[in-house]
């Protein structure tokens, strides 16, 4: 029968969806790495998507085909909103990397590689194995592809497979992490990493990639000390979008413990400073240093009479210059490899509560990448890079040796306190180099 709705219509995904019907809806290769490349451009193109509940008939269909750009694509969510999710790889997965896929591999390629096992061997690389569609790859064809897209580009765009690309686009994991309680005023004097999987903490949820956790110590030491640091770092915003983002950290032996890390959305209404002095005479902190880039210094002179009021310590003003990203990578990167980050289970908890996924610390911490604008919000990140950007002149101490000192000085300390009053007590409490002699006596032989 005569419609007004046109027999077939072909749009672009940003073009006029809007007024038009459909029984069925073929969404291909909507993401492209053009509108995929930043977390803002995925939010768009997912919004626009949405359109297709609109425009489909009841009783109609919708079917997605489409290459993923990134670990973030849309289409990995969309197994949750109910569809059917089919994965065609150009060559069959090794064994080892077959949980990549999960449930979601073509039960196709499934019911050959149960068929004849000797598919998934690896045919002249470790990638993969038979092609699956000899008709349009050959075994050569492929290695020509991948030889000429890399290992990374070739388990993107033709195994599907994100999980390698992905590790190098997005440097910043949560595993990398030491998670423990943390004293206001004390720590253990050395804290050593491991990633074994009886250290993987499961009451919280991965806000990372898959394959990320977070781990307790492996070896606490027994000895404990006092922190010779307590510095807050505060990254202003005004009213907006943006969050006042403010970070606790304090140190020992090398290491950077962090207490406290949020944010505000006012940066410069009187709750807000009243609830950033109240953290610093909480934490007794000693320092406190803010980015000037916001108001040229406004908030530190606001701030001083508030905090003048709760805790008497140091006010600084600092600048930050170049590509965001890249600087917070160049400071958090080196510290997270090195395992000397070490963070408040506490802290972890207020951030995974925070309602707004992309506004949690940890996520921001995930998901950053050196392209410019990859993250919506990093507000928190920005503080805490500009908290290990401060601690970083002091990265070289050597927490074994650091361990091995304290425990010297306090076997000494016990000696001398042992043997007070007694002849002994006299021999031990005298400097090492032997008796003491006034300047200018003459040592008798």
């Amino acid at each position: 029968m005569p419609d007004k709705s046109p027999s077939v219509k072909v749009v672009g995904i940003f073009g006029q969806l809007t007024g038009s019907r459909g029984d069925l809806v073929i969404s291909d290769d909507v993401e492209v790495p053009k509108n995929a490349e930043t977390e803002g451009m995925r939010e768009k193109l997912e919004a626009r998507t949405k359109e297709y509940a609109a425009i489909l008939k009841p009783g109609g269909d919708i079917i997605w085909l489409g290459t993923p750009q990134t670990q973030e694509s849309i289409y990995r969510k969309l197994a949750e909103k109910g569809y059917a999710v089919r994965i065609w790889t150009a060559r069959y997965p090794t064994q080892a990397r077959l949980s990549f896929y999960r449930e979601h591999l073509a039960p196709l390629l499934l019911a050959d590689m149960e068929r004849d096992p000797s598919l998934c061997v690896p045919r002249g690389t470790t990638l993969g194995g038979a092609s699956t569609d000899t008709a349009r790859f050959s075994d050569l064809d492929l290695l020509e592809r991948e030889t000429e897209y890399g290992p990374a580009g070739f388990l993107l765009q033709f195994q599907l497979d994100t999980s390698l690309s992905d590790g190098d686009k997005y440097p910043l994991k949560t595993r990398d992490l030491i998670v423990t309680s943390v004293n206001p005023r004390i720590a253990p004097v050395r804290l050593a990493w491991a990633s074994s999987p009886d250290l993987i903490l499961k009451d919280y949820a991965n806000v990372g990639f898959d394959g990320d956790r977070f781990f307790r110590p492996m070896y606490a030491s027994p000895d404990f000390a006092d922190f010779t640091g307590s510095v807050m770092h505060i990254d202003p915003s005004g009213r907006g979008k943006d969050e006042t983002g403010y970070v606790v950290t304090k140190f020992l032996n090398g290491m950077v413990f962090v207490r406290r890390w949020g944010g505000f959305q006012d940066g410069f209404c009187d709750e807000t400073l009243e609830a950033l002095a109240t953290v610093a005479a909480e934490e007794e902190v000693n320092l406190i240093v803010a980015e000037d880039n916001f108001g040229d210094g406004m908030f530190r002179r606001l701030f001083e009479p508030v905090l003048a009021r709760k805790r008497v310590c140091a006010l600084e003003g600092i600048k930050s210059t170049g590509q965001k990203e890249a600087r917070m990578i160049s400071f958090i990167e080196p510290v997270l490899r090195q395992h000397r980050l070490v963070v408040d289970e506490d802290v972890i908890r207020r951030d995974l509560a925070h309602p707004d996924p992309v506004r949690r610390g940890l996520y921001q911490l995930t998901h950053l990448t050196s392209q410019r604008g990859s993250l919506k919000h990093d507000d928190r990140l920005d503080v805490l890079a500009l908290a290990l950007q401060y601690w970083s002149q002091y990265l070289n101490a050597d927490t074994l040796k650091a361990e091995a000192d304290y425990r010297r000085k306090a076997d000494a300390a016990f000696e001398r306190e042992f043997f007070a009053g007694t002849i002994v007590g006299a021999i031990v409490s005298q400097p090492k180099g032997g008796m003491a002699r006034g300047r200018g006596r003459p040592v008798r032989r």
